[in-house]
């Protein structure tokens, strides 16, 4: 697992967590629990929360773009994309049980699991198959 890949993906799952967060009921339920007198001042509290929040999203995907472009260059197509999308779907898990209490069902946690195990059988595959080229480049290089 590369550094931009595990930045990437844990951005990525922030952003679906503020995004989560500026389109559902988790501002309203929070403003509502202020009990404003003034039905304007609360409005205005929820819909700056919700720009906030929206701009979260923003800014956390532009951070994730950055990095997924980085590990593609370091790191090359597949190994960049499994292991962003690993980071992504483990941290997504873990934030939606922690800060929403969402279930983590028994055959979800199977199926992450099979999906993890697939992702890195691929990064071992494709981590051979590089070697292998590098060696034969060098062999040809020394002919």
């Amino acid at each position: 697992m590369n550094f931009s890949s595990l930045v990437s993906g844990t951005c990525a799952a922030l952003a679906s967590v503020f995004g989560k967060i500026a389109f559902g009921n988790t501002i309203k339920n929070f403003v509502e629990e202020w009990n404003f007198e003034n039905y304007l001042r609360r409005v205005v509290v929820e819909y700056t929360l919700r720009a906030c929040s929206l701009s979260l999203v923003l800014l956390l995907n532009t951070f994730m773009l950055h990095f997924y472009i980085q590990a593609l260059q370091k790191h090359g197509s597949i190994a960049a994309t499994v292991s962003n999308t690993s980071v992504n779907m483990i941290v997504s898990s873990l934030l939606g049980y922690l800060l929403f209490a969402e279930i983590l069902a028994k055959e979800w946690l199977v199926g992450a699991f099979l999906t993890l195990l697939g992702v890195f059988c691929i990064q071992k595959a494709v981590g051979e198959i590089v070697h292998r080229e590098e060696n034969k480049i060098q062999r040809e290089k020394k002919e």
